[in-house]
């Protein structure tokens, strides 16, 4: 589920994803998802292999790259230019 949601992210990152209720701009989620897993990875006791959730949003960057090299060119113009609608 992370390859799809970083690949969504890096197609759309000024979308807003939701949650808990709260909208957040998908790249400002994407910057918490991977700050909380890399913390969780290293202090969690929940059982949870953050790692591989770490792994597959990795993962979904790099086959987007592969399948589409433009993905990346994409994501920096539309990273730069802000779109909230």
């Amino acid at each position: 589920m992370s390859a799809v949601l970083f690949t969504y992210i890096m197609l759309q990152p000024w979308s807003l994803i939701l949650v808990f209720f709260l909208p957040l701009p998908a790249i400002v989620y994407a910057v918490l998802y991977i700050g909380y897993s890399i913390w969780m990875d290293r202090h969690g006791q929940d059982n949870v292999n953050h790692s591989a959730h770490l792994w597959g949003a990795a993962y979904g960057v790099m086959f987007a790259l592969l399948v589409e090299p433009t993905v990346l060119g994409s994501f920096l113009q539309r990273l730069m230019h802000p779109s909230f609608g």
